[in-house]
């Protein structure tokens, strides 16, 4: 099952807070976080109309989640335990691929950029490493993300590839998708 610990964190800046696996009543504050992400953040993916807004259906995403052996589903928290960020992994169900799979993380915009992505980043590939299966950990970031990239390539994530014109931003403009891995164990 994908599920981590409790950690209280410091960060840079000596804001604490905790991260910890998600639970089934994370469902309502989940989707105020995601409503607040697609709202602020540029390089997100689901647009602020796109966000689902079914609590039971969420809730019976996270349920899931938590059954699925190659799932892992964290939260951040501030002090005054309020979402503050999110990060969902998931490993392929074919048994080929099984060993790898995708991760998407979302902060709250004040949150960002004080050391909170890479913790929680951190805490993944922790894991992922621990797990029996997982060995690698694969994520899509927007070409013009330079921050997000550098963050991925100094936790050791490598680029392996370019989709390009994935992101389509508005009439004529595109977002290239690059395809970064880390290895957290080799066979």
């Amino acid at each position: 099952m994908g599920r981590i610990e409790r950690r209280c964190i410091s960060l840079r800046d000596g804001a604490r807070v905790v991260i910890r696996s998600t639970e089934v009543e994370d469902a309502l504050p989940l989707i105020q976080h995601n409503l607040r992400v697609a709202r602020t953040a540029e390089f997100n993916v689901t647009l602020p109309d796109e966000v689902d807004l079914d609590e039971i259906k969420l809730s019976e995403g996270i349920q899931s989640d938590i059954e699925q052996p190659g799932s892992l589903s964290i939260i951040a928290l501030n002090d005054r335990g309020e979402i503050i960020g999110d990060l969902e992994f998931s490993a392929s169900k074919r048994r080929r691929m099984h060993h790898h799979g995708n991760f998407g993380i979302s902060l709250h915009a004040d949150w960002r950029g004080r050391g909170l992505g890479r913790e929680m980043i951190q805490t993944l590939i922790d894991w992922a490493r621990d797990h029996e299966v997982v060995e690698r950990i694969d994520l899509g970031v927007f070409a013009e993300n330079t921050r997000a990239r550098r963050l991925y390539s100094s936790m050791g994530f490598v680029e392996v590839g370019m989709r390009e014109r994935e992101f389509k931003l508005g009439h004529g403009a595109y977002s290239d998708d690059v395809r970064m891995s880390l290895w957290v164990k080799r066979p």
